[in-house]
């Protein structure tokens, strides 16, 4: 049998037949595919619960690129298509056909909304706009950190943010549009959309740059030198509040900033007339700490000066008596000494009522320099206590109320005053010390009240002091002690542990006590050695005896009245030794 061939009819009618089989598949398949129910859930979804208007799909921005578009796309390299239904794509099937394409400007946000299909809408949604560029859609609200998008809404996003380069942020220079703003502040000298930038976000409107300053110029706040430090102190409370309340905003330099009596025109200046620097304020007051330590810029000037009065914590030195802010224009300078010190109605009032304060202190010293201050006055006084302990004014008078009676003696003499209170009469200081400013060289003598004593004082007694103390009265030891000071050779022999001593035989001074030695015998019995007492030439007890020194009875002694013997026992010394004076047993 001949093999099956076709024939040129036979063939002609296989292609038709094979045409028309493909035809009705692929009418199918294009009915099945080219018109899928979607929902935009991310879910699996069935056609009875997709949306019921193609249109939504059909004219998303998305889809007429895709199906549209110069290169049309199958649905099926972007949709897993299982049985009927849809998957949604995900972003991985979006880098299949675009690999070098990545979205840098939400790259901080999350995940989710770093999708391609974040901004590039593929289903057409009611209200919602078109459109990759129509990001107000989110941005009409605050999205994490950064705020709702208030200013430049309507201008076209793609003129400063870049979402698929880098840098994603470009701006367009803002001088573009604003060419009436010119500004010599910012960090970044040269770029106009960085000098910009610095005060203000392109989103915000241009006021909320009124209250950022601090953000950069608050000392401890930043790192960079080249960005002035501003204190703290520079913002406070009901004044000074912004920084645009003396800096101009966009003319930050100093010459530029309003002048304090701009605020301030009313407010009074001590010396602000006579002294120049007072009319400026700054010449007292920082800038940016107007509240600050003002003493410490009165030391700028006033280096001379150094003031000791007041001590005011609060106030200070100087602010304690120069009011710098007085509600009124002052004739003088500083405040009336009386406005403090107010024991007194007047700054003369102090001192006799006729005494200026600052005739006795100076301004900045005020303690007074005394005796200085008083021998202005008082110089006889002064130049007699100027050596005697006494040189200190006010250690017995009261400067501000020198009429007061002065400060008891006792108050520095405590130790003189515990002698003379049982010194009858001599209780009171001015009995002996007749001026008060001299009490050493005005003493008046011991004899003015006891005369009858130094009348009687034997020669070289006269001075009473050698033997009593002065403020007690007493003798200044006992009497051996006291004399021994100007006898000494007197100190020994057999009287030396007589009762009473020196005084049972002599007297320093009269009425009362023995006024001459008494005899010997008054005390000597002559019974005593009678071999010797009782001989007739021995009867003067001086002839053999001294008052103050021991029995003689050496060779010299008895030879100098028994002459005839003085050949007798040349070798011996002592005449006792063979007469015996006692009597014979």
């Amino acid at each position: 049998m001949m093999p099956w061939r076709p024939t040129r009819k036979r063939a002609a009618v296989a292609a038709i037949t094979f045409a028309i089989l493909v035809g009705a598949v692929g009418g199918v398949v294009h009915l099945v595919l080219a018109r899928p129910r979607i929902h935009p859930s991310g879910e699996v979804y069935t056609p009875a619960k997709t949306p019921s208007s193609w249109r939504e799909v059909q004219d998303g921005l998305g889809h007429a690129a895709h199906l549209r578009g110069a290169r049309p796309v199958a649905c099926a390299d972007c949709h897993e298509i299982v049985a009927g239904t849809f998957r949604p794509p995900d972003a991985t099937r979006c880098a299949k056909c675009h690999p070098t394409i990545h979205p840098t400007l939400h790259k901080s946000a999350p995940p989710e909304t770093r999708e391609c299909l974040t901004c590039h809408p593929f289903v057409l949604r009611a209200g919602k706009g078109t459109g990759p560029w129509n990001c107000i859609r989110c941005h009409d609200k605050a999205q994490g950190a950064f705020g709702a998008v208030a200013v430049h809404a309507k201008e076209a996003c793609g003129g400063c943010h870049k979402p698929h380069s880098e840098p994603a942020l470009d701006p367009t220079p803002c001088t573009e549009c604003h060419r009436d703003q010119k500004t010599r502040h910012g960090s970044k000298q040269g770029s106009a959309v960085s000098l910009c930038l610095d005060c203000h976000q392109p989103h915000e409107k241009a006021g909320t740059a009124d209250g950022k300053c601090a953000s950069c110029h608050l000392a401890g706040d930043h790192h960079d030198k080249a960005i002035p430090a501003v204190p703290m102190t520079a913002l406070q409370p009901g004044k000074h509040e912004r920084c645009t309340g003396c800096h101009k905003p966009h003319q930050f330099t100093r010459t530029e900033v309003a002048p304090c009596r701009t605020c301030h025109a009313q407010q009074i200046t001590i010396g602000q007339f006579t002294a120049r620097p007072h009319a400026e304020c700054t010449s007292c007051h920082a800038p940016h700490d107007p509240r600050g330590n003002v003493v410490a810029s009165c030391q700028k000037c006033h280096t001379t000066v150094h003031p000791r009065h007041p001590v005011d914590a609060a106030k200070g030195t100087c602010l304690g008596c120069h009011e710098i802010h007085p509600k009124q224009v002052q004739v003088g300078v500083a405040r009336a000494c009386s406005t403090c010190h107010q024991k007194a109605v007047s700054d003369t009032g102090f001192h006799l009522g006729n005494t200026a304060c600052t005739a006795c202190h100076k301004a900045h010293e005020f303690k007074p320099l005394v005796p200085d201050a008083c021998r202005t006055c008082h110089q006889n006084e002064a130049r007699r206590t100027a050596t005697n302990g006494h040189r200190a004014c006010t250690t017995c008078h009261t400067a501000h109320a020198p009429k007061t009676p002065p400060k008891e003696c006792a108050t520095c003499h405590a130790d003189k005053s515990k002698l003379v209170a049982d010194n009858k009469g001599h209780q009171s200081c001015r009995g002996c010390h007749q001026d008060p400013h001299a009490p050493k060289t005005t003493l008046a003598a011991c004899k003015t009240c006891h005369a009858d004593e130094g009348a009687s004082a034997p020669k070289g007694h006269a001075e009473c002091t050698g033997c009593h103390e002065p403020h007690r009265g007493a003798l200044v030891a006992p009497p051996p002690v006291v004399c021994a000071k100007c006898h000494a050779d007197r100190t020994t022999g057999p009287h030396k542990n007589v009762k009473d001593s020196c005084l049972s035989c002599h007297r320093g001074h009269g009425p009362k006590g023995i006024e001459k030695p008494p005899p010997c015998l008054s005390c000597h019995q002559r019974d005593a050695l009678p071999n010797l007492h009782q001989k007739p030439h021995h009867v003067t007890c001086e002839s053999c005896h001294t008052s103050h020194g021991g029995p003689r009875g050496d060779r010299a002694t008895c030879i100098a009245c028994h002459t005839d013997r003085k050949n007798h026992e040349p070798t011996a010394t002592s005449c006792v030794g063979c007469h015996n004076f006692r009597k014979a047993r």
